[in-house]
C-alpha cells in the first residue's frame, strides 16, 4: 500500500530516472507515454501533497528540454494557480494559509518552466498578470514572512531567459534537439516581458534583504532589452544624486547601475552618459560612508574596463555631431581621473572605524585592516590597475607624480591600511606602466631610501625604527617585487641598502629588508605577462571612429600576450645575488648547530628569515623531483617526476655550493633543529621559523598557494561582473585574457602534485613529525599545519611516516606527565589530520590494522584536552568513515568483450592484453588475500585490547565504536569464527 512517503519517494526516483531529453521524432518513447497522465494527477490534488516537488522538478526538466514541442496553453492558467497559491501571499485581513508548505517550486522549477514556455502568448498573458497581481507585494513598505520566498522565485525568472535567449541565438552545434524557429523568443517578445517585470525590480531594488537579487535581475534585462532598462535606471541614479538625505537609495541604484554598465553601449545614448555619469559618480567616495564608496569604486573600476581613458583627438569629418560631441568630452578624462586618485588617497588618510570594532575584524583579516577596509583595498585594486591600464602615456604620469608625491610626504604605520592601500596602488602602476615607473617613481623612492640610511648612520643597532624610514623600506620593496628588468641597473645601490639592513636590530626593519631581497629575485626569475599595457591595441584603423575602442570586445586569439622569461644572463645574476646574501646565515648557523658559536633566539630568527626569503625568491629555479623515489612496499606502481612548467625555453637550475639548494638547506635546518630541541632553552620562535622554512623548501616553487587562490578569487569576482552571458563565449575585454594567462601559469605551477616521496622530503617529515609532538604547544601547532600540507601534496606519504608518529604514540607512556601528554596530543592530532587527511578514514588496510590497535592501545591521560582529542577521533570514525572494500573482483564476460575489442585494431594488443589481465587478476588476488588477513589479525587484536582487564574505560569507548564499523565485513567462515573466537 503506497502511503506519502513511499509516493515522495517514487515521484523522487520518477524525476531522475524518466528520459525527457529525445529528438522530437522519438517523443512517442518519451515524455508522450506518461506526461498528460502525470499532469491530470497533479492538477487533480488541490493541496501540496508531499511528491509534487520532485513531480515539479520532473515537469519544469521536460518543459526546459522540449522547448517548442509540447503544447502547454491548455495547462496554463492551472500552472500559474498552483504557482500563486505556494508563495503563501497574505490576502485581506485575515491573512490565511492556503497552503503548508513551500518548498513545492523551488527556485529551478520556477524559473525553468514559465521560461520554457514563455513563447506561449496564453503564457505571456499570465506571466503579465501574476506580476501584476504581486507588484504590491514588493513595496518596501510591505516587508513579511513571504518576502524571501517571492524575491527568490520571481527575481531569476530574468537570469533562466537569459539562458533561454544564448541556446536559442548561440549554442554550438550538439546533440541536442533544436529548437524550432517559430518557438524562438523575438526581441518584441523580450520587450514585453521586461516592460511587465520592470516594476518588480526596481521595488525590490530598494527592499531589506532583496536587493542583491534585484540587482541580479535588472542586469539580466539590461543585457536583453536595454533601450527599457537604462533610460529608467539613468533618471533614478541622477535623482538620487541631488538628494542627499536618501544614502541607501543612492547605493542600492548605483549596485544596479554598476552591475548594468556592461551593456551600457547597446543603449543607443550610453556612450554619451560616460562622462556625466563619472562626474556625477565622484562625490560618491566619501571617507564618511564605507558602503557608498565600495559601489562607487565599483562603478569606477566598471567603467575604466570599458573605455579607454585617453582624449579622442584627431577625429574625421565623417563622424556624426553626437560622436563629436562625445569626443570632445573625453578631454575631461584627465581631470576626472586626477579627482578620482585625490578621493582615493583622501579615502586612505581619513577612513577609520571604531577601535574595538578594528580589534575584533583584525584577527579575521591577519593584518591592521577591518573587514571594510579591505574590501575597500580590493575594490581600489581592481579599480587602478584597469586605469593605468587603459590610460595614455600624459595622463598615467600625471598620477605617477601624484602617487610618488604621497608616498614622500605621507608617513605610514606598515601595518595600517595606509601604508598597505597606497603601496599596492604604487605597485599597480609599476606593474601596468614599468617604462614610466622607473624613472618617476622607483627610482626617486629608491632615492629617497637611501637619503633615509645616510641620515641614520646607526640605524642596524636601532631596536626600534621610526614610521619614515620603515614606510620607505617598505614601499621600495613592494614595488621592486614588479619593477622587471627594469630593476637591473638598481642592482648596485640595491645591494648597498641590503648590506645596511638585513640584520638590523628592528625586527619589523629586519623583515621589510627581507621582503625587498626577496623582491629583487623575484622579479628578475618569475615568469609573468608584461604587456598589460599595448598601445598597439589602441591604435585605431584607417578611417574608424575612436569610438570603436569603447566597450571592444576580443577573442582570445586577438590576444598577445608577452611574456618575462629571465635568460642565462639574468639567472647567473640571482645566482650570485643569492649565494652573496645567504652565505653568512648558513656560515651563522652552520656553527650554531655545531656549538662554536652562541646566538641569541632572535638572532637565529633573523637568519632563518632572510634564508626564507631568499629561497622563496629562487624556488621556481630550484630543482624539485630531482632525486630518486624512495620505493613504497605494497605499492603497485610509481609516480613520474614533476618537472615544473615552463614558458619558451629550459630553465637553469639554480645551484648552491655546486649542490641542489633544498638539500643543503634541509641539511643545516635539521642540524639547527637538533640543537634548539636538545638545548636548555625554549625557543619556540625560532622553531616556528625553522617549519616555515621547511615548508618552503619541501613544496614551494614559485608564488605561493595563497596568493594564487586570491589572485584566482578576485578574477572570478570580475568576471562574473563583466561577462557577457548572451554571446559568443570567451568574448570579453582583454585584460580579463592577460589576467587569465597569469593566473593559468601560476596555478599550474603552484597545485602540480610533487607525487613522488624523495629521500630529502621523507627527512624533512621525519623532523616536522618530531616538532609536531614537542612539548611546546605553539611548535606543534604549527608543525601539525606543515604537516597537513606536506603530507596533502605528497602521494601516499603518510604511509612513509606512519611507522614514526605510532613509534612517538608507543614512547609517549615513557614521558614524565607533561611531556607525555603533549606527546600523546600532538601524535592523536596528527593521526587525526586536515580535512580528508586522517589516517582512521584511509581506504587502506596496511594503514588501517597499524593505526586502530595503536589508537586503543594509547595511553590514556586525566588531562582534559587529551579526552576532547579521544572525542575528536571518535566523531570523526561515527560521521565520517566509509566502508572500506576487502576484496576486489574484475568480471570475466567484461575482460572477454575488451579483449575483443581490442583484437579488432590489432592482434598484437588482445596478446598484451590477455597477458597483462593474468597478471593484474593474480595481483588482485594477492591483494584480497593479504587484506583478508590484515582485517583479521586487525579485529582478533581489538578483541584482545578491549577484553584487557586493565583498559581504561575512554579506550575501551573508543575501541567498541572502532569494533563496531568492521562488523559487517563479509569473511570466510573461518575468519569470522577466529574472530568470533
Amino acid at each position: 500500500m503506497l502511503n506519502n512517503l513511499n509516493l515522495f519517494f517514487l515521484a523522487g526516483y520518477l524525476a531522475m530516472f524518466l528520459p525527457t531529453m529525445l529528438k522530437p521524432t522519438e517523443a512517442e518513447h518519451g515524455y508522450k507515454l506518461w506526461l498528460d497522465e502525470f499532469l491530470r494527477l497533479w492538477l487533480g490534488f488541490h493541496g501540496v501533497p508531499s511528491w509534487e516537488a520532485p513531480m515539479l522538478q520532473l515537469f519544469s526538466r521536460v518543459a526546459a528540454e522540449n522547448i517548442g514541442y509540447i503544447p502547454w496553453d491548455n495547462y496554463v492558467s492551472s500552472i500559474f494557480t498552483k504557482f500563486l497559491r505556494t508563495l503563501e501571499l497574505p490576502v485581506g485581513k485575515k491573512q490565511l494559509q492556503l497552503v503548508y508548505s513551500n518548498e513545492s517550486f523551488d527556485d529551478s522549477s520556477a524559473v525553468l518552466w514559465p521560461v520554457a514556455m514563455m513563447h506561449s502568448e496564453a503564457c505571456m498573458v499570465a506571466l503579465e498578470r501574476v506580476f501584476k497581481s504581486v507588484e504590491s507585494y514588493f513595496h518596501p513598505s510591505n516587508y513579511g514572512n513571504w518576502t524571501d520566498k517571492l524575491s527568490s522565485t520571481l527575481m531569476f525568472i530574468p537570469s533562466g531567459l537569459v539562458a533561454r535567449l544564448q541556446l536559442e541565438r548561440f549554442r554550438p552545434r550538439d546533440w541536442m534537439p533544436d529548437i524550432p524557429a517559430e518557438a524562438c523568443l523575438t526581441d518584441a517578445q523580450i520587450r514585453r516581458f521586461v516592460r511587465a517585470f520592470k516594476p518588480l525590480a526596481f521595488l525590490n531594488l530598494f527592499s531589506r534583504a532583496a536587493a542583491d537579487e534585484a540587482v541580479e535581475a535588472i542586469k539580466n534585462m539590461a543585457l536583453m532589452a536595454p533601450d527599457e532598462i537604462f533610460p529608467d535606471l539613468l533618471e533614478k541614479f541622477y535623482a538620487s544624486v541631488e538628494t542627499l538625505t536618501e544614502p541607501l537609495r543612492f547605493q542600492a541604484i548605483v549596485s544596479a547601475l554598476s552591475a548594468s554598465l556592461p551593456y551600457l553601449f547597446s543603449y543607443k545614448e550610453g556612450k554619451k552618459n560616460v562622462v556625466p555619469l563619472m562626474l556625477a559618480m565622484l562625490p560618491g567616495i566619501d571617507s564618511n560612508d564605507s558602503r557608498k564608496t565600495m559601489a562607487a569604486l565599483g562603478f569606477f573600476s566598471t567603467i575604466s574596463v570599458m573605455v579607454p581613458l585617453r582624449p579622442c583627438f584627431n577625429v574625421g569629418e565623417d563622424l556624426s555631431e553626437a560622436d563629436q560631441e562625445i569626443c570632445g568630452t573625453s578631454a575631461e578624462f584627465e581631470d576626472i581621473l586626477v579627482q578620482l586618485l585625490d578621493r582615493c588617497l583622501s579615502i586612505i588618510d581619513t577612513f577609520t572605524v571604531d577601535s574595538g570594532a578594528r580589534t575584533h575584524e583584525t584577527k579575521q583579516t591577519g593584518t591592521d585592516m577591518s573587514l571594510e577596509e579591505k574590501m575597500i583595498k580590493i575594490r581600489m585594486d581592481l579599480l587602478w590597475i584597469t586605469v593605468f591600464t587603459q590610460t595614455d602615456d600624459k595622463t598615467a604620469e600625471i598620477l605617477l607624480e601624484k602617487l610618488y608625491k604621497t608616498a614622500s610626504t605621507n608617513i605610514y604605520p606598515v601595518q595600517q591600511v595606509g601604508s598597505i592601500a597606497t603601496s599596492s596602488m604604487c605597485v599597480l602602476a609599476t606593474r601596468v606602466r614599468p617604462d614610466l615607473a622607473k624613472p618617476l617613481l622607483f627610482h626617486r623612492l629608491l632615492k629617497l631610501l637611501e637619503l633615509s640610511l645616510d641620515e641614520r648612520p646607526g640605524i642596524i643597532e636601532m631596536s626600534n625604527a621610526d614610521d619614515e624610514f620603515l614606510w620607505r623600506l617598505k614601499i621600495v620593496g613592494d614595488v621592486a617585487a614588479v619593477t622587471g628588468r627594469h630593476i637591473l641597473e638598481f642592482i648596485p645601490r640595491l645591494k648597498s641598502v641590503l648590506t645596511r639592513t638585513l640584520l638590523m636590530q628592528c625586527p619589523v626593519g629586519h623583515r621589510l629588508a627581507a621582503v625587498l631581497s626577496r623582491s629583487i629575485i623575484t622579479t628578475l626569475l618569475r615568469t609573468y605577462p608584461i604587456n598589460y599595457y599595448d598601445p598597439q591595441f589602441y591604435v585605431l584603423p584607417t578611417g574608424a571612429s575612436p569610438l570603436e575602442q569603447w566597450g571592444k570586445l576580443v577573442y582570445p586569439a586577438d590576444v598577445k600576450v608577452e611574456w618575462h622569461v629571465p635568460d642565462d644572463e639574468i639567472i647567473s645574476l640571482c645566482s650570485a645575488f643569492f649565494e652573496e646574501f645567504i652565505a653568512d646565515p648558513l656560515e651563522a648557523l652552520d656553527q650554531y648547530a655545531k656549538g662554536t658559536l652562541a646566538i641569541d633566539d632572535k638572532k637565529v630568527q633573523k637568519h632563518l628569515h632572510i634564508i626564507e626569503a631568499l629561497f622563496t625568491a629562487i624556488s621556481s629555479h630550484c630543482g624539485f623531483d630531482f632525486e630518486e623515489a624512495i620505493p613504497l612496499e605494497g605499492a603497485d606502481f610509481a609516480y613520474p617526476k614533476a618537472d615544473l612548467p615552463i614558458i619558451a625555453r629550459e630553465q637553469r637550475e639554480i645551484l648552491l655550493q655546486g649542490q641542489p639548494v633544498r638539500t643543503v638547506l634541509a641539511e643545516l635546518l635539521h642540524r639547527v633543529a637538533d640543537r634548539i630541541v636538545n638545548g636548555l632553552q625554549d625557543e619556540t620562535k625560532s622553531l616556528k621559523s625553522v617549519l616555515v622554512v621547511y615548508k618552503a623548501v619541501a613544496m614551494l616553487r614559485g608564488p605561493s598557494a595563497e596568493d594564487v587562490v586570491g589572485h584566482a578569487q578576485a578574477l572570478s569576482l570580475v568576471k562574473k561582473e563583466l561577462d557577457n552571458r548572451l554571446g559568443p563565449k570567451k568574448h570579453r575585454f582583454r585584460l580579463l585574457f592577460i589576467e587569465k594567462a597569469r593566473l593559468q601559469h601560476e596555478v599550474r605551477t603552484v597545485f602540480q602534485k610533487a607525487s613522488r616521496v624523495t629521500k630529502n622530503r621523507l627527512n624533512i617529515l621525519r623532523y616536522v613529525v618530531r616538532l609536531a609532538v614537542s612539548r611546546y604547544k605553539e611548535v606543534r601547532s604549527v608543525a601539525q599545519t606543515c604537516f597537513s600540507s606536506i603530507v596533502a601534496m605528497l602521494q601516499l606519504s603518510y604511509r612513509y611516516i606512519l611507522d614514526d608518529i605510532l613509534a612517538y604514540l608507543a614512547a609517549s607512556k615513557d614521558k614524565p606527565d607533561s611531556d607525555n601528554d603533549a606527546q600523546l596530543k600532538g601524535c592523536l592530532f596528527l593521526l587525526l589530520g586536515g580535512k580528508n587527511l586522517a589516517y582512521l578514514l584511509k581506504h587502506d588496510w596496511d594503514t588501517l590494522r597499524k593505526v586502530f590497535p595503536a589508537v586503543v592501545r594509547a595511553q590514556h591521560s586525566d588531562n582534559p584536552t587529551v579526552s576532547h582529542v579521544f572525542d575528536a577521533l571518535s566523531d570523526t570514525i561515527e560521521t565520517k568513515f566509509v566502508t572500506t572494500g576487502l576484496t576486489a573482483t574484475s568480471s570475466v564476460p567484461a575482460n572477454k568483450v575488451a579483449g575483443a575489442i581490442l583484437g579488432t585494431m590489432d592482434l598484437e594488443l588482445e596478446v598484451i592484453f590477455e597477458h597483462a589481465l593474468t597478471f593484474g587478476m593474480k595481483k588482485m588476488e594477492e591483494r584480497n588475500a593479504r587484506n583478508r588477513a590484515l582485517y583479521v589479525d586487525m579485529v582478533n587484536e581489538l578483541v584482545t585490547l578491549l577484553s584487557t582487564p586493565q583498559i581504561r574505560l575512554k579506550n575501551f569507548v573508543i575501541g567498541h565504536v572502532f569494533l563496531s564499523y568492521f562488523s559487517k565485513f563479509q569473511t570466510d567462515r573461518q575468519a569470522c569464527r577466529q574472530t568470533c573466537r
